[in-house]
């Protein structure tokens, strides 16, 4: 069970490792903060809270793709919104 579990938490660290490639305050900061989350909880033995902490790790991936798609959303909108401006002129 214990080696299932090292996997499991090696395969959510390289998951977060590389959605942080493109974390707003950058790819330094975010592997640092990821570095120190996980190693606060490396003596972590029961499987409960293993997966207590895989599920947080889960958590945090979604928001974390929910923030890049509202970033690309909020660009493809700056680029084809209408401007204002050039409605009003047309009148």
């Amino acid at each position: 069970m214990a080696n299932a579990s090292r996997g499991k938490v090696m395969q959510a660290y390289k998951n977060l490792l590389y959605l942080g490639k493109n974390y707003p305050k950058g790819y330094d900061y975010f592997r640092d903060k990821l570095r120190m989350a996980f190693d606060k909880n490396k003596g972590v033995t029961d499987p409960q809270q293993i997966q207590e902490l895989l599920g947080k790790c889960d958590n945090i991936a979604r928001e974390l793709e929910t923030l890049y798609m509202m970033r690309q959303y909020r660009v493809v909108n700056k680029r084809f919104r209408e401007d204002p401006r050039k409605q009003r002129s047309s009148m």
